[in-house]
């Protein structure tokens, strides 16, 4: 196929399989089919993508994979016979991701699920998938059937009355995963020699190893980029130029690459109006002391109310947590402001919130907003799993489990049990089918204080036990 050249591309891995030949063909053709289409749009969006910054990430992060590469060839794990692996590792992984580092930086144990990804089981099983390959018309055929199930099963979910192709389509798939994988493994069998070699080895440890070494200059990136962002804001939303540049720089040297930490300080200086160098100087003095704070967080009384620092993970394991515990206006709060339930197109989301004085968290929210064009019955269930353990950390697991029934069993409801206010309201924003609702759950310990508006929201008739 490559006689014309003056080497042979199998000594640099790219003798390519019939799957690898129908992906780049199709790939090929999607991209000169989009350039067509798009041909007025072509030259906006790469004079856009060579932009002296976005340009000078993509060339500081080839320039990381090449020393990462070099780095493998000198310990003996990289050799040329890799070069085709490496550069779609290249062209996939590592570019999807540097584009992604912003978001990654506020997500909460991103870098660690980018770990897990790279190191596991699914690894091992799409390897062996890909080693073997049918016909290449077969290959042509299976690849755009399998790519339409894929679309039609990420979009389903959002689509009313769409349950019903989600079973026999995700049959159909994983059927499809099945007949590739034992395919591979008959492949394997038949060609062992070929498999059990060192390249082999190489071939599938090198894109683990490579984002093993990668992670740190993402890490580096992330906060970067976080960081950037954060004083652009600042920079936009505050008159004074002069003093958001300083801002940076003390930012930069009492924080270094910790993004989050100079989040809290544009908050800070947005919340209280500081308007000079003396003020930033002493919010950072207290971002500091927050910090340490945290580590170390004081031991409450029993009736102080909630550790904030504990309260603000009481809903870890259903992968929410509360940001850091901090004062706003004329109360301390916390909140996860906006969490999709499901991994699905405009999902059904959650907010958590906690309320208090500095020592203690006094109360509790966790708001529901679903949408009726999604599954609410699994979105309310998720909820109510939620308000049973917060429902758990205030009471017996007896006694949480009959609040629990009773809340479910009316939309609004107020209780006052054992000092503790404890309301559920529900209200539509719009009626079905492309309408809404939100369910508020609220408990509020017995020190906390209930203002104007937590009476007027409470008006529902109080029981007391």
């Amino acid at each position: 196929m490559f006689d014309f050249l003056p080497f042979d591309p199998g000594d640099f891995g790219f003798d390519l399989s019939n799957r690898e030949i129908a992906a780049l063909g199709y790939t090929t053709a999607f991209f000169a089919w989009a350039a067509i289409v798009t041909r007025r749009s072509v030259g906006p969006l790469f004079r856009a993508f060579f932009a002296p910054k976005i340009l000078a990430v993509f060339v500081a992060m080839t320039l990381y994979v090449v020393a990462s590469v070099a780095l493998l060839a000198v310990v003996h794990l990289w050799d040329w016979p890799n070069l085709k692996t490496t550069l779609v590792w290249w062209m996939t992984f590592a570019c999807t991701t540097m584009f992604q580092a912003h978001r990654m930086a506020g997500e909460r144990g991103a870098f660690r699920k980018l770990l897990r990804d790279a190191v596991n089981w699914t690894a091992v099983i799409l390897f062996i998938a890909e080693f073997g390959s049918f016909a290449l018309w077969v290959e042509l055929i299976m690849l755009p059937v399998l790519t339409l199930i894929a679309l039609l099963l990420a979009v389903a979910p959002s689509q009313p009355n769409a349950s019903i192709i989600i079973k026999p389509l995700t049959s159909l798939q994983n059927t499809a995963g099945w007949i590739i994988l034992a395919g591979s493994l008959w492949h394997i069998a038949a060609n062992f020699s070929e498999f059990a070699t060192l390249n082999s080895l190489r071939e599938f440890g090198d894109p683990i190893l490579l984002t093993l070494l990668y992670v740190p200059f993402l890490y580096v990136l992330a906060a970067m980029m976080a960081h950037e962002t954060t004083f652009t804001s600042l920079r936009i939303r505050t008159k004074d130029e002069a003093l958001a540049r300083y801002a940076e720089r003390k930012a930069i040297l009492a924080f270094g690459l910790d993004s989050n930490a100079s989040k809290r300080l544009t908050r800070s200086m947005t919340l209280n109006d500081i308007a000079d160098r003396k003020g930033v100087d002493a919010a950072i003095r207290e971002i500091k002391r927050l910090k340490s704070v945290e580590k170390n967080p004081p031991r409450l009384a029993e009736g102080e109310g909630w550790s904030p620092y504990d309260a603000g993970e009481f809903l870890g394991g259903h992968g929410i947590v509360a940001n850091d515990w901090h004062a706003a206006f004329d109360e301390w709060r916390a909140e996860a402001a906006s969490v999709k339930l499901f991994d699905r197109p405009l999902p059904d989301r959650v907010s958590y919130y906690l309320s208090g004085v500095e020592r203690a968290a006094t109360k509790i929210s966790l708001i529901l907003s679903a949408d009726y064009m999604n599954d609410t019955a699994a979105s309310d269930d998720a909820f109510y799993a939620m308000v049973r353990t917060l429902l758990g950390r205030a009471f017996s697991e007896a006694e949480a489990d009959d609040l629990l029934a009773r809340l479910r069993a009316q939309r609004d409801l107020s209780l006052d049990v054992q000092g503790k206010a404890i309301s559920i309201k529900w209200d539509e924003w719009a009626p079905a089918p492309r309408g809404g609702y939100t369910r508020n759950f609220t408990m509020c310990h017995e020190v906390h204080v209930l203002n104007r508006f937590d009476n007027a929201f409470y008006e529902v008739a109080s029981v007391s036990e």
